[in-house]
């Protein structure tokens, strides 16, 4: 498990250096610990994770960019009062971020079992959890 866990690990560093997407300096060890925690709760094979990691990496690079717009669509309603036309945009972002997760959940299908593609999505969830647990803790 041990050998899975780092073959997955390099394998997830080299795909996102090939797609031009360098993981930057402050987050390379919560990617690591990502990639450790997801190919262990998906339980990918090493043919699995050869196939998933790139294209994981080309959807995670796509949320990280819709949730950049619905950050800044979040900023304009805090600054004053919300309109009918900036709560529509909030809606819209969360629309798109719904039809990207459908889109790559048909993908990554076509590279794995349905059951961890299901357990792809919970994982990513339990994986901000835990990371949210973890700021907690190192507040107290």
């Amino acid at each position: 498990m041990k050998k899975l866990l780092l073959l997955s690990f390099l394998f997830a560093l080299l795909s996102s250096s090939s797609f031009g997407q360098p993981t930057p300096m402050g987050h390379e060890k919560v990617y690591a610990m990502k990639v450790a925690f997801m190919t262990q709760a998906i339980d990918l094979t090493p043919q699995e994770s050869e196939k998933f990691w790139p294209l994981y990496n080309e959807y995670w690079s796509k949320m990280r960019q819709g949730a950049h717009a619905k950050r800044d669509i979040m900023k304009q309603i805090e600054q004053g009062s919300a309109t009918a036309a900036q709560l529509s945009s909030y809606f819209d972002c969360t629309d798109r971020e719904t039809a990207l997760m459908r889109n790559y959940a048909a993908r990554f299908e076509q590279i794995m079992p349905i059951t961890k593609v299901a357990k792809a999505f919970v994982a990513e969830a339990n994986f901000k959890n835990y990371l949210m647990r973890e700021a907690f803790k190192s507040v107290k």
